[in-house]
């Protein structure tokens, strides 16, 4: 899995957040603040910009997702 990191709210930069969803193995929380709505704790950015420019994505059952193939 790919190394996660804790972020304050990307709009306002607040820290305190309630928990929103749960998707695709991802947790998403609300600003108490803004309101704003986002993924935290999130993939690294390293991680992010490596899937976007390869294209593959590894899914939570460790099988990789090709979306240069599926488009």
């Amino acid at each position: 899995m790919t190394d996660l990191v804790t972020i304050k709210c990307p709009l306002c930069q607040a820290s305190e957040s309630d928990f929103w969803a749960k998707e695709n193995g991802f947790n998403c929380v609300k600003c108490k603040k803004c309101a704003l709505i986002y993924v935290n704790p999130r993939p690294n950015l390293e991680s992010v910009s490596s899937s976007v420019q390869n294209g593959v994505h590894i899914l939570d059952n460790g099988e990789k997702l090709d979306t240069k193939t599926r488009r």
